[in-house]
């Protein structure tokens, strides 16, 4: 029986490597695109960070001791909706953040990015964001394996 629900194995995979991916939402894989596509330098600088940052985290088991919070960080646990709790991450570089939770996807370890916020003003997190990110991952038919 085939599920309603969106499928991440469905999502554009923007990394992978030995141990896992970094797939993103269509939503906030334009955003992806539109931060990285330019020459500008902020583009460059988030493109070569980012990139790293996904390398670590799909070619490393140990990647929470290698990517920093400034990096790559546990934003905490949010309702999932269902009375259920996600923990949501978030990729970090230059005032630009992609929040998605870690999942088992096609059998492999899995960032799945879900919420982009685009234009970073403060340190803090937005909680909204954070919240609506584990209601999108709860949506997922992987989660419900």
């Amino acid at each position: 029986m085939a599920s309603g629900r969106l499928k991440a194995i469905d999502f554009t995979r923007v990394w992978s490597g030995a141990r896992g991916d970094v797939r993103m939402s269509p939503g906030a894989l334009a955003l992806y695109q539109e931060a990285i596509e330019n020459a500008d330098e902020l583009s460059l600088k988030r493109r070569v960070h980012l990139e790293r940052y996904f390398r670590e985290f799909c070619d490393n088991d140990d990647y929470i001791r290698r990517l920093n919070d400034q990096k790559f960080k546990k934003e905490g646990n949010f309702p999932d909706g269902l009375g259920g709790a996600v923990a949501v991450y978030t990729f970090k570089a230059w005032k630009w953040r992609v929040y998605g939770a870690v999942m088992n996807v096609d059998a492999r370890r899995c960032f799945v990015g879900m919420v982009v916020d685009p234009a970073k003003k403060r340190d803090k997190a937005d909680r909204q964001k954070l919240k609506a990110t584990a209601k999108l991952i709860a949506e997922l038919d992987e989660y419900h394996l």
